[in-house]
């Protein structure tokens, strides 16, 4: 991992899980040079990557600021834990199917042959001791030759990128508006026809490596979308 990206990763962490406040300001460049042990383009660099993703701004002779969580939030991958950091809630996982498959029609996709394996896993999201959503997701076994079950109770993001050592380039959603049905419905514990929404994950690691594909069907209320000059 180079110097800018490890800085980058604490910084950001520490964003998400609330040790820099919301509209709070970041110590000065010289403080943070010190700190992380880094050239100040280094440092720049981090901060670049920072500001790209939303989470911070700068004012010019004042240094740069925290953004409210609506400005990056829906625009970054994150976990539920960085989700609901602060707020003091539990959150679970109910692995419902791990196995793996051939590749098959997801070939191309993953850049493997028809005959490669692909983790998958079906799991239940639970916070605060209530069921929050599902995810269906395939991964590439070649790259995750120790893959087990415990991964699948932590941060998958996590495990990708602190205990395997990859580092995430970016991930392209979409999503959209479904309801409940069947299996789905008792899993969330709503009523058949509920409003949900599903949306799609397809992870990248550096270079374009496509690492992950999930579907995810949530019980979050709406997406926001803050544009900002």
């Amino acid at each position: 991992m180079s110097k800018h990206d490890a800085v980058y990763r604490d910084l950001r962490k520490k964003i998400l899980d609330g040790t820099y406040a919301s509209r709070s300001a970041l110590e000065s460049e010289e403080v943070l040079c010190k700190r992380y042990e880094v050239s100040r383009p280094t440092l720049r660099k981090a901060l670049d990557a920072l500001k790209q993703d939303g989470l911070i701004h700068s004012r010019q002779g004042s240094g740069f600021f925290v953004n409210p969580p609506e400005f990056f939030i829906e625009n970054n991958l994150t976990t539920l834990s960085e989700r609901y950091a602060g707020q003091h809630v539990s959150i679970e996982s109910r692995v419902l199917e791990l196995e793996n498959v051939p590749a098959g029609e997801m070939a191309e996709q993953f850049q493997v042959s028809e005959t490669d394996s692909l983790i998958h896993y079906r799991r239940l999201r639970i916070v605060g001791g209530k069921p929050h959503a599902l995810e269906n997701t395939y991964m590439p076994l070649y790259l995750f030759p120790g893959f087990s079950e415990k991964a699948l109770y932590g941060s998958m993001i996590h495990y990708i990128e602190d205990e395997c050592g990859y580092s995430i380039s970016h991930v392209n959603k979409r999503i959209s508006a479904i309801s409940a049905r069947g299996d789905v419905a008792e899993l969330l514990n709503v009523k058949a026809g509920t409003p949900l929404l599903q949306v799609n994950h397809m992870v990248y690691l550096l270079r374009s490596v496509f690492v992950q594909s999930t579907e995810e069907i949530t019980l979050d209320s709406g997406i926001t979308i803050t544009s900002v000059r």
